[in-house]
């Protein structure tokens, strides 16, 4: 027997298999990690039977990944911690309301903070009937922008390239809140600064830190429309895009951000839709 040979054929196959096992992988991986063409337009039929129309270009993507985060939270804690933060000391006063509550600082100035962590703050209401302007000078631009980021505790790179206005003395920045990258849906806030100090804010916001909780196994976009289907919805989608949704567990004191999807229609309306088990976020 010609070993020399053999040691060759050995070497062939054992190449062959390697491919071929290479080759399995990747398929595999393409399965779970992409939506193929096929699949798209195959989805499309399907959705156009129950009245949702959908181009095959926005579910032939490669498959989102998200991790889950957590954060801790008592209520009644954090809404009295970001009282006493916007106003620059303990409130003297507290007020309770049905959604939330009132706190008022020394000066008389108050705190309307929401359930739904929507707040409201205005130290600078002198300044109201003032016109707003851009902020065009670029070192300014840089020195507001690492000013808001440490007000805020955010790094100073943070809100790089976003824009600032002006109103009379007071800087403002409306800042759209995310984490690893996704946005929080909903999660948008103006704040104001005068004199490095915040005087004003509107809107939306978590002020405080999230721990990453673990990788989630997200559907994929098909799965989520046909959730869609399923449950009656109609229309055209413009839009399909990965966010979180903070979901308050008063069992563990914790706010979890659950991955989810936000699908816009053409008429205006948008559904917001768990990523984990399709179910749909009131």
């Amino acid at each position: 027997m010609n070993w020399k040979y053999v040691k060759t054929l050995l070497i062939v196959l054992l190449l062959a298999v390697n491919c071929m096992l290479g080759y399995l992988a990747y398929n595999a991986y393409s399965e779970t990690a992409f939506t193929d063409l096929s699949t798209a337009e195959s989805t499309v039929r399907v959705l156009a039977e129950g009245g949702i129309k959908v181009s095959a270009d926005m579910l032939a993507v490669k498959n989102d990944s998200a991790k889950t985060f957590v954060g801790e939270y008592s209520r009644e804690d954090y809404l009295l911690s970001v009282a006493a933060f916007l106003l620059g000391e303990e409130p003297n006063g507290i007020f309770l309301l049905p959604s939330g509550i009132i706190a008022e600082g020394s000066s008389g100035k108050t705190v309307l903070l929401h359930n739904d962590l929507s707040v409201h703050y205005a130290a600078a209401d002198e300044e109201e009937q003032t016109d707003i302007l851009p902020l065009t000078d670029e070192e300014e631009l840089k020195n507001a922008r690492e000013l808001f980021a440490s007000l805020l505790g955010y790094n100073k790179e943070a809100f790089g390239g976003m824009p600032v206005e002006k109103r009379g003395e007071m800087l403002l920045l409306s800042v759209s809140q995310s984490e690893g990258g996704i946005p929080l849906f909903g999660y948008d806030c103006t704040f104001g600064v005068k004199d490095g100090k915040i005087v004003f804010a509107d809107g939306k916001h978590f002020f405080g830190e999230f721990a990453e909780d673990g990788e989630a196994p997200l559907l994929n976009r098909t799965n989520i429309l046909l959730s869609e289907k399923a449950r009656g919805s109609v229309g055209t989608v413009e839009k399909i895009e990965l966010c979180y949704v903070l979901y308050e567990d008063t069992k563990q004191d914790l706010l979890r951000l659950i991955p989810a999807y936000s699908v816009s229609y053409a008429d205006g309306n948008t559904s917001i839709i768990n990523a984990l088990d399709a179910s749909l976020f009131e």
